[in-house]
């Protein structure tokens, strides 16, 4: 493991003679003295090992003690597969037969997560999605969440204060809507789904990483 190596003078030691500095979930500057190089990476994953492990395993056997040639083909396809990265999007549908008798309903929560008051569910037809507006501790916030695409807003999640953020969503089953959230300067995710039965909606969240670890929450709201 590179966090056996050792820690002095605000960094961590790698294997390979190398050193780094390192935030939570895979924010990496890797040195690499031998090579006269530098490696920045920002993720946000639970395994950090395996991002290192990549590094060493992928990226230091290719270094070479000269300079390279100009390879134009080889610069073209970089640049077109680094345009082509893109997150996974929700896939589904824009509406089922279910939705339009949820769409713009408020459902104040009875039971489950502390904090979440109520959830609506509002079409968008000018932007192509829909908004999640929710009430959490007595503040009400929209987030905006596209279909097939991110659109950009802002969200407060938990204690902290409002950051930018980009929404995507579907309908994914006729009863179930879910969205993905990605606090665009954190390494964090968000994955919502609202689950329709009868006069109530089943709210379940989970985080892609997290210090605590990344349980599942669920509240359950009834329509008003």
């Amino acid at each position: 493991s590179d966090w056996d190596q050792g820690y002095g003078y605000q960094f961590w030691r790698c294997r390979k003679g190398a050193y780094r500095g390192d935030g939570a979930f895979g924010q990496y500057c890797i040195v690499l003295p031998a090579q006269d190089a530098v490696v920045a990476i920002t993720s946000g994953v639970k395994d950090m090992q395996a991002v290192l492990n990549h590094v060493w395993d992928s990226l230091l056997p290719v270094f070479e003690n000269r300079r390279l040639k100009r390879d134009p083909t080889a610069q073209r396809q970089f640049a077109e597969r680094v345009a082509s990265l893109s997150l996974t999007k929700p896939s589904g549908s824009t509406s089922t037969a279910r939705s339009t008798s949820v769409i713009g309903k408020r459902y104040e929560v009875e039971s489950g997560d502390q904090g979440l008051e109520s959830v609506v569910l509002e079409s968008d037809p000018a932007g192509g999605g829909w908004w999640l507006v929710s009430r959490y501790q007595g503040r009400e916030q929209r987030v905006p969440c596209g279909y097939g695409t991110w659109r950009k807003g802002v969200a407060r999640f938990g204690g902290y204060a409002e950051e930018p953020v980009a929404g995507a969503g579907a309908w994914t089953a006729e009863d179930t809507f879910e969205a993905t959230l990605c606090a665009t300067e954190t390494p964090y995710q968000m994955r919502l789904k609202l689950r329709f039965e009868g006069d109530q909606v089943h709210h379940e969240t989970t985080q892609n990483v997290g210090f605590g670890g990344t349980p599942t929450r669920v509240s359950v709201g009834r329509a008003r």
